[in-house]
């Protein structure tokens, strides 16, 4: 049972390990920003995008699409290829479903500034559309945190161990 139990935790252990997603570290003038990213529409994550530091600062977005540039993959084939988007505001035109965006172009390495609908799941902009990938900060595990797992998993080998010789 004690077997079973702590392979159980281990195994639970290695998926927290494992289950960082794709990221980024860019700095920016003097803030360093890491940088992963979610799929899906800008209205099913509206509260989140619209949290990120670019949201209403177009400079700073087009800072962070020039430092990433095709770091965080081109999931947006077609149409010279575009990296995850970044949601700059949904203010600039009379439409306030209309997201302005800027993204960063594989083709000629520059960026570009399109509009999404809030409610769009597809980029089409393809000849095989792609669900809409946008850019988000994240936060990674400490590496002070993940030594502590490592030393609970550890602590739990050693403790499973010495069961086992006791009961023998």
């Amino acid at each position: 049972m004690k077997t079973k139990l702590l392979v159980l935790i281990l195994s639970s252990l290695l998926g927290v390990a494992s289950g960082v997603a794709n990221t980024v570290t860019v700095m920016v003038g003097s803030d360093t920003y890491v940088l992963t990213t979610l799929e899906g529409t800008f209205a099913d994550n509206e509260a989140v995008l619209t949290s990120q530091a670019w949201w209403n600062n177009e400079a700073l977005a087009n800072s962070l699409s020039a430092a990433v540039g095709g770091s965080l993959g081109y999931p947006h084939v077609g149409s010279g290829n575009l990296a995850p988007f970044l949601a700059i505001d949904n203010t600039r035109f009379s439409n306030p479903f209309d997201i302005y965006t800027t993204v960063w172009r594989e083709s000629d390495d520059s960026q570009l500034n399109l509009v999404v609908f809030s409610n769009q799941s597809l980029f089409f902009g393809s000849i095989n559309p792609s669900p809409i990938t946008w850019m988000v900060e994240t936060t990674v595990p400490e590496s002070g945190g993940m030594l502590n797992y490592v030393a609970l998993a550890l602590g739990l080998v050693a403790l499973s161990r010495r069961s086992l010789r006791s009961a023998r």
